[in-house]
């Protein structure tokens, strides 16, 4: 017989685990340190055989045009191949992505690459359709902002935060 002590209650079905004091909730650089390191493990995965998919490759040797060509490439440190345990983890991140709207996924991704808003500014600029202007960086932080809070309700247990966007 286990002493009534030691056990834990159980919580209510209706009840997230957060709530219930399982675990720690979510933070916003929680979400952000867990995409960086998404980005970085998918940097690390190998590539395929010469760094194209197979469709690309042809049946002849590539041809050497410059007699220098032969042994004059930079030298390049390996890849170190991600642990499945990174892998794992690297899967439940991306899943995230899916409850985000094709903005949200490409501006929260970008700034997990390390991109600055300049460069997303630019990426904006391209990607809107009907030659609309593209965002300015304050419109793209709001975004970014309610993606990580959209991801935070999920993980938390949470209600979502109602967002107004009106295009400018």
């Amino acid at each position: 017989m286990v002493p009534q002590s030691n056990v834990l209650p159980l919580p209510p079905k209706s009840v997230s685990a957060v709530e219930a004091g399982i675990v720690a909730p979510w933070t916003t650089d929680d979400i952000r340190e867990r995409l960086r390191t998404a980005a970085r493990t998918i940097q690390r995965l190998p590539l395929p055989r010469h760094g194209k998919p197979a469709t690309m490759h042809a049946g002849w040797p590539e041809v050497v045009q410059d007699w220098l060509a032969y042994g004059w490439q930079d030298a390049r440190a390996p890849r170190i191949v991600p642990s499945a345990a990174q892998i794992s983890q690297l899967d439940e991140t991306l899943g995230w992505l899916h409850w985000l709207t094709r903005d949200q996924r490409m501006i929260l991704w970008a700034r997990a690459q390390g991109w600055t808003w300049r460069q997303i500014e630019s990426l904006d600029d391209h990607t809107r359709a009907g030659g609309k202007r593209g965002r300015r960086e304050q419109t793209l932080r709001g975004v970014c902002s309610d993606a990580e809070a959209r991801i935070l309700s999920r993980l938390n247990g949470t209600p979502g935060r109602m967002v107004l966007h009106a295009e400018r």
